[in-house]
């Protein structure tokens, strides 16, 4: 959603600080690309949102005041932006029937040979090792049920069908760094650092958790 540009006097009187330390941190955050200043307006794109609110929460914000005024669709959007910049075709929140049960995948990522099946996870008070061992596991199960039931997919994803390999990874989004950048094989990856992960994971995408998708019959009808 596209957030209107704030009034530099609306934001002041809002923060409740004096105009002389307002006026440093505008220009503090300006000159980091946080904020535009335009004609005495301020605004902020997508990425900015979500970097004032990783740097909300670094210096010690609190993480559910921080999280109400994100939204989630900007962090998933992000990581599509993220993706497409890297050279990904992108599936949004892709749902699919598999082993006898309804599954979503936020954010699909294709790039042969590498489908990656992303989990967006925002972050709250529970984000701690055990809710990032279960959100783990439970992106396990979605990308394991996604490649095995990877022929249902080929209308929706028509270019796999011509891909000589297909390798399922799955990984987890998180706002802020979490307990581990690994487990079980499966990156966990902050949304600010996702672009260059995408950028070097093709060098190591062996050493991570991955399934394969096959397919019985190659002259599949579309």
């Amino acid at each position: 959603m596209k957030r209107d540009p704030v009034h530099v006097q609306l934001l002041q009187r809002d923060v409740k600080i004096s105009s002389e330390i307002f006026e440093k941190l505008l220009q503090k955050y300006k000159n980091l690309g946080l904020v535009y200043v335009r004609d005495c307006f301020v605004e902020a794109s997508r990425e900015q949102r979500l970097a004032l609110a990783v740097r909300a929460l670094e210096l010690g914000a609190d993480v559910e005041d921080v999280c109400r005024f994100l939204d989630w669709d900007e962090f998933e959007q992000v990581a599509v932006l993220a993706f497409k910049a890297n050279g990904y075709a992108v599936k949004k929140n892709f749902r699919f029937k598999a082993a006898g049960r309804r599954w979503e995948i936020d954010v699909v990522g294709l790039k042969e040979p590498l489908i990656v099946c992303a989990d967006c996870k925002h972050w709250n008070r529970g984000w701690r090792k055990a809710a990032t061992a279960k959100a783990v596991d439970a992106q396990i199960q979605r990308a394991e049920a996604f490649a095995g039931s990877i022929e249902k997919h080929v209308r929706q994803m028509p270019r796999i069908i011509e891909w000589q390999e297909i390798l399922v990874v799955p990984i987890v989004i998180s706002l802020m760094p979490a307990p581990f950048k690994f487990y079980r094989n499966v990156p966990v990856v902050p949304i600010l650092q996702l672009q260059d992960f995408l950028d070097y994971m093709p060098a190591y995408v062996h050493e991570m958790k991955t399934f394969r998708g096959k397919f019985s019959n190659r002259r599949l009808s579309l």
